[in-house]
């Protein structure tokens, strides 16, 4: 039974990452874009709270993000793998030193490969990464024409102030110190 249990997940594994090659994928721009005006997502506009403002973390602990200086959202996985790299490189409280989340959109990864090999790993981490995990709630936070970069939000009171969307880790680092 456990023997049939790894080779399903190793199917799977293997199913799922040969479903996530980058060689189909348009080419990312490393361009910086700021946005200071208008409507960036469903969840997102600027000049106005964001709406549903609470995130889960790894280790199923809430988080209310309205009162941050930033939130960084990564939608695709190697735009998360520069946040997380970019992370694993710095103090374990190099973003909650400067009031920053992390928000990572998982919610098109399938839950059994988020339980049994995401998460594990997520949670040998010292510092909170938070969660989507559900597309629907996803879609509110993803901009249609910037989502295959990384997202910073900058807030002012709870409210959003301006959108940063970047690609490489020099710009996040800019960005973020």
């Amino acid at each position: 039974m456990k023997q049939s249990l790894t080779v399903l997940l190793l199917v799977a594994l293997t199913a799922f990452f040969s479903g996530c090659s980058k060689s189909d994928e348009t080419p990312v721009s490393t361009e910086v874009v700021v946005v200071e005006s208008g409507v960036i997502a469903p969840n997102i506009t600027i000049g106005e709270p964001m709406k549903n403002m609470t995130f889960t973390d790894q280790f199923d602990k809430e988080h209310n993000v309205a009162d941050a200086n930033k939130v960084i959202f990564a939608f695709k996985k190697d735009m998360g793998h520069i946040v997380t790299d970019l992370l694993k490189s710095k103090p374990d409280d190099y973003l909650s030193s400067k009031n920053i989340f992390f928000v990572a959109d998982m919610s098109k990864m399938p839950s059994l490969i988020y339980k049994m090999a995401v998460l594990p790993d997520l949670e040998d981490l010292k510092y909170p990464i938070l969660t989507i995990l559900d597309e629907e709630k996803g879609a509110g936070y993803i901009n249609a024409n910037e989502g295959n970069r990384i997202m910073v939000v900058d807030l002012d009171g709870g409210n959003v102030a301006k959108v940063t969307f970047l690609a490489t880790t020099e710009a996040l680092v800019k960005e973020i110190e």
